[in-house]
């Protein structure tokens, strides 16, 4: 299984494809079998880990993203890295990912973190944000 904050879900057992509707039809499964309603099913969750959503920033045309990169990985020099898409950084209590648009008609770089508090959240988007000069 695979998720994105952009409600695009992702299920091994059908090739991987993005379906909506599968993931209805098991949350309501989900919430029919607890007997409940999502947003207890939720809370757990939405009050341990906290997302900043995607920001998004237009950088001036040209800008190179290498030189984004290797700044982000000087500054934050212990994090595990993955370039898959742009680049992602993760620690034990927070993470974030770092890539240009790929549908903007500008050039646009998008952030997201996560962490396990919401005020380190505020301070480590901050932090990226004044690494990057954005």
């Amino acid at each position: 299984y695979g998720g994105e904050a952009s409600g695009h879900h992702y299920f091994g057992q059908f090739g991987y494809m993005d379906s909506g509707l599968l993931v209805i039809g098991l949350v309501i499964n989900i919430i029919a079998k607890e007997k409940t309603v999502a947003s207890k099913l939720c809370h757990y969750y939405t009050n341990k880990y906290f997302s900043s959503g995607e920001n998004n920033f237009t950088m001036p045309e040209g800008t190179d993203f290498g030189k984004i990169k290797s700044m982000l990985k000087s500054h934050f020099p212990d994090g595990i890295i993955n370039e898959f898409d742009g680049l992602s950084m993760f620690w034990t209590d927070w993470k974030f990912t770092v890539r240009f648009s790929q549908t903007s008609t500008k050039p646009t770089l998008r952030i997201n973190v996560e962490t396990r508090g919401n005020d380190n959240q505020k301070q480590k988007m901050e932090e990226i944000q004044a690494v990057l000069g954005i």
